[in-house]
């Protein structure tokens, strides 16, 4: 499956693009023959901005981000203080793209958040954050592991 948009190539099982947010084609030859160029990968630097006691709310503070035209993620972790033995306990996480934090307090209040990684760590880290999903891959790989998006060189 592939996005008629920027081509990326996904997994069986997949039905959009989380980057563009279109349907997947199964051949691109008719993409290609139209001439659609494809667009660069953008390599996105997610913060956490800040928690949420329900995936309702998270939702709406993604919708606000959403209409800015702001990337986001809503990561749903279980609680730190959580027993494996009792019903998962759930939080629910806003990350955003760092380069936009000063524009998400305008939107949504609260501090500006910390960057996943700092400079330092970036200049010696070559992963990069996958054009669909967000998730932090390894430079040698081809595919994201979350995913299975395919990196082009």
């Amino acid at each position: 499956m592939f996005c008629p948009k920027c081509q990326d190539e996904f997994r069986p099982g997949f039905a959009r693009c989380g980057r563009c947010n279109v349907d997947l084609v199964e051949d691109l030859a008719p993409v290609k023959q139209e001439g659609v160029a494809r667009e660069p990968a953008m390599a996105v630097r997610f913060a956490e901005y800040c928690g949420y006691l329900s995936l309702e709310d998270a939702r709406q503070a993604r919708d606000q981000l959403r209409r800015e035209h702001i990337r986001y993620e809503i990561v749903v972790r279980e609680a730190p203080d959580a027993v494996w033995e009792k019903p998962a306990q759930e939080e629910y996480w806003l990350r955003i793209d760092a380069s936009q934090a000063k524009r998400v307090v305008q939107i949504l209040g609260g501090v500006p958040p910390v960057a996943d990684d700092t400079e330092e760590e970036k200049e010696e880290d070559d992963s990069f954050a996958c054009g669909g999903c967000g998730h932090k891959v390894a430079a040698e790989e081809v595919f994201c592991p979350k995913c299975g998006a395919r990196f082009d060189d």
